[in-house]
């Protein structure tokens, strides 16, 4: 059995969620916590989806392990029922593994948070393990993970003493969005779309709460997380699949892990992050070259 607490967020996704919850089943984990967000006002395609996905998921833990679960009556939205659910999970960890109903994790990520987390759990600086990996093959030095100031949530792990500075309602983004480090690392027009309302998410707010700290993140060489969920039914990626996704490339990792020798940012990937998954330092006006680019790194790495 695993030995690493996992929070695993559902919905209404019926299909995805038979697909990514028999990687938990197949791991049988010591302590499982569930989470789910209620059906919206008025939609009856969440009010019998909602139900079947909550009893499969139930129905299917043929393991003895500690579950806790925490399901919504009401809609919280996205922001806040995983944002809760994330600090619900801290309330009764120290640190784990959060996985959503979307995100198919190959067998090596659970290996890899799990020894990661027990590796750092008292380096203050280190706040974020990534699952996923947008390099496009690119292999960022001679181990089996890099440092990065990035942070990915389609599949991921932390620790109760990082969470603790989550910020919600990025009170001081007006500060600090006017650095020099935000202007380089952050997607601005993102972050302030979501303070003020107009996109509903919790992750953004993660992004930053990490980023202002100047938090350091964990990024595997390989892509070890899968997003199955764009489709016309999701929330967020109900769009065509991005070019940061359709060019990752997915692998697994073989233990014992290579670990890096010194704690130091790969300024290269984060550059890398930057342009060609938030797209920043990039007028408009080049935004052909951008295009070529990406032809190019497509045709070398694909």
């Amino acid at each position: 059995m695993f030995d690493t607490p996992i929070l695993y967020l559902i919905f209404n996704r019926l299909d995805e969620t038979k697909i990514t919850f028999q990687s938990i089943c197949v791991l049988k984990p010591k302590k499982l916590f569930i989470a789910a967000d209620g059906p919206r006002f008025g939609n009856q395609y969440d009010d019998i989806n909602c139900k079947l996905v909550r009893e499969y998921v139930l129905s299917s833990i043929d393991w003895v392990c500690e579950v806790k679960t925490l399901f919504r009556e009401r809609n919280l939205g996205c922001g806040k029922a995983v944002s809760e659910a994330i600090s619900w999970f801290f309330k009764n960890v120290d640190e784990g593994i959060i996985i959503e109903d979307d995100c198919l994790p190959d067998a090596s990520f659970f290996l890899y948070c799990s020894e990661l987390l027990h590796r750092y759990r008292e380096n203050s600086n280190i706040y974020h393990i990534n699952g996923s990996n947008h390099q496009f093959g690119l292999k960022r030095g001679y181990y089996d993970y890099y440092f990065s100031t990035y942070s990915h949530v389609w599949g991921w792990a932390t620790w109760k003493r990082a969470w603790a500075c989550y910020d919600y309602n990025m009170y001081d983004l007006d500060t600090h969005s006017k650095s020099v480090f935000f202007k380089k690392y952050a997607p601005l027009e993102l972050m302030n779309e979501v303070k003020k309302g107009d996109v509903d998410t919790w992750d953004v707010q993660w992004f930053y709460s990490v980023l202002k700290n100047h938090g350091t993140v964990i990024t595997p060489n390989v892509n070890l997380v899968k997003n199955i969920g764009f489709n016309k039914n999701a929330t967020h990626t109900n769009i065509s699949i991005p070019d940061f996704i359709r060019y990752s490339r997915d692998g697994n990792l073989v233990f014992p892990l290579k670990h890096p020798v010194k704690i130091s940012l790969n300024l290269r990937a984060d550059k890398f992050t930057a342009l060609f998954v938030h797209r920043i330092i990039m007028p408009r006006i080049i935004d052909n070259v951008f295009k070529k680019i990406l032809k190019f790194y497509s045709k070398r790495f694909i």
